[in-house]
């Protein structure tokens, strides 16, 4: 989950930023997201069974 959705939609974000297709403001609120997205699953084991 995290390399697979989140560091890639931040790597989306971080390229829209620097072709400035996107504002700074807009940055920073994907990337406070994905920090959400983060801890969130820091804060829940995965399922038994799974990896």
């Amino acid at each position: 989950m995290l390399l697979d959705v989140i560091a890639t939609t931040q790597g989306k974000v971080g390229a829209e930023w620097a072709a400035n297709r996107i504002s700074v403001v807009q940055e920073h609120a994907a990337t406070s997201i994905n920090e959400r997205a983060v801890a969130a699953l820091a804060l829940h084991p995965p399922p038994l069974g799974a990896g």
